[in-house]
């Protein structure tokens, strides 16, 4: 009898010190950052990998695209042009007064990809109709917008890449982002110390300032320049007082534009905006000497993938006016 009750204690004592069973890990993983899951926002898991995916924020769409997701639906944007075969699926975007919410419940989304913005309002109403949604930040504090989209593009093919295809694009994109690694790199040795100051223009008499979080301002910061702003000259989220920019010393001004889509339209539109005021940007420093970047409206905002040929163009262009 004791050496059974011994073997059974054995037993017992060999079963308690085998591993936990972890739980079965789920089919697909969209995970959070850290600072989003600080928020509450949670990761998604499924047992499937969604296969009607509607993507209403721009953010993660053309790294979504490269690697060969199915969308029902994409939200309208001025910041850059869909493939031809998405522009049927363009909707309402979720800031836009015509935005549908019905309509992309009746498109049986097994996942909605969402900006933060909307999510306690639309993100929760879809939620409660079951439906997968995940909330898509296009900043975080203290990290630059360029590694903002690095870490979600491997977010994404984390939860995607499960094909040779697409396994393949995420190599690509992996490649661009080293290379373009090397040439920020050599960018910011380059410029390391020079300042800039800049604005947005959207008329003649509304000009906002680049604030240092600006999607431009982070661009550049990340080259090696720094930002002249500071908040004492004003809201960069209201129009400026044109008298702010006059006398305000830089190595360079950097102009974005609404509603442009190449340099060139950006200089006319921005030049035709100056006009108006000409004599008062005649007294800007940096605008006087010529020492001027004209941007077009996808540096406003950045819409995720399309970060790499911004960054790559911006490089472009700096070294071009220094090297004249």
């Amino acid at each position: 009898m004791k050496k059974l009750l011994c073997a059974l204690l054995c037993a017992l004592l060999a079963l308690a010190a085998l591993p936990v069973l972890a739980e079965e890990a789920p089919v697909f993983l969209l995970r959070q950052s850290d600072y989003m899951k600080s928020l509450g926002y949670e990761d998604v898991a499924l047992d499937h990998v969604p296969e009607r995916v509607a993507c209403m924020t721009t953010y993660p769409f053309r790294t979504l695209y490269e690697l060969g997701v199915n969308f029902v639906a994409v939200a309208e944007t001025s910041t850059f042009e869909y493939p031809e075969e998405i522009q049927p699926l363009v909707v309402p975007a979720v800031m836009s007064s015509t935005f549908d919410l019905e309509g992309i419940v009746a498109l049986e989304p097994d996942l909605v990809l969402l900006p933060d913005s909307a999510m306690a309002t639309h993100g929760a109403t879809l939620q409660e109709l079951g439906i997968p949604v995940f909330a898509v930040p296009t900043k975080e504090p203290g990290q630059d917008v360029y590694t903002t989209v690095k870490n979600q593009t491997e977010a994404y093919i984390e939860a995607f890449a499960r094909d040779d295809a697409a396994l393949a694009a995420a190599g690509d994109m992996r490649a661009r982002f080293a290379a373009l690694d090397a040439r920020i790199a050599e960018a910011k040795e380059r410029y390391a110390g020079k300042t800039f100051f800049g604005a947005t223009c959207v008329s003649g008499t509304d000009f906002y300032m680049q604030a240092q979080t600006s999607t431009v301002s982070s661009m550049m910061q990340l080259l090696g320049f720094t930002n002249v702003y500071a908040e004492s000259m004003g809201d960069s989220n209201a129009p400026a007082s044109l008298e702010t920019f006059a006398e305000v010393e830089s190595d360079l001004f950097v102009f974005t534009s609404q509603g442009t889509t190449t340099v060139e339209d950006a200089e006319a539109f921005c030049a035709e905006c100056m006009a108006a005021n000409q004599a008062l940007w005649d007294v800007v420093p940096a605008v006087s000497r010529g020492d001027v970047l004209y941007l077009p409206s996808g540096y406003v905002v950045t819409a995720g993938l399309n970060i790499i040929d911004n960054l790559g163009n911006l490089i472009d262009l700096l070294d071009a006016h220094y090297a004249a």
